[in-house]
């Protein structure tokens, strides 16, 4: 969400509420009450509109879910979002697809690592790392 607001647009006073509820939504939010009723009825009015009437309920929206009380973060405050870049996505799509492609025969290590360019024993670091286990419980 942050790259739909240039940062000079958050930082400006106005938007310090929304900045601040990008920050919590790192940890997952869930809203309840009368303020999920409430945003559950700005999102359906904002899907009916375009143009700049779309950009100022969105603007409205998030600043409903930035200010109400009725939520609860998902995550602990020690909790940290592991961020992909598009190389890293990449290859991480490429196992996942040669998985999917091959998962009724015996799958190599050694075969699956060559596919992107690592060596067995990186490749058993960088699967566990993004996935919390290793490639054999898969």
């Amino acid at each position: 969400m942050k790259d739909l607001f240039s940062n000079n647009l958050l930082n400006l006073a106005e938007m310090q509420n929304i900045k601040n509820l990008i920050e919590r939504a790192n940890r997952g939010i869930k809203f309840y009450g009368k303020a999920r009723e409430e945003i559950e009825q700005l999102i359906k009015e904002y899907v009916k509109l375009s143009g700049a009437a779309r950009i100022s309920q969105l603007i409205t929206l998030l600043e409903q879910l930035a200010t109400t009380e009725e939520y609860e973060l998902l995550a602990s405050v020690g909790y940290t979002r592991h961020t992909i870049n598009s190389d890293d996505f990449e290859r991480f799509d490429k196992v996942y697809q040669y998985i999917m492609r091959n998962y009724s025969r015996p799958i190599r290590l050694k075969e699956v690592a060559s596919l992107v360019g690592l060596t067995p024993n990186a490749f058993c670091r960088y699967f566990r790392e993004r996935t919390k286990k290793p490639l054999s419980n898969t």
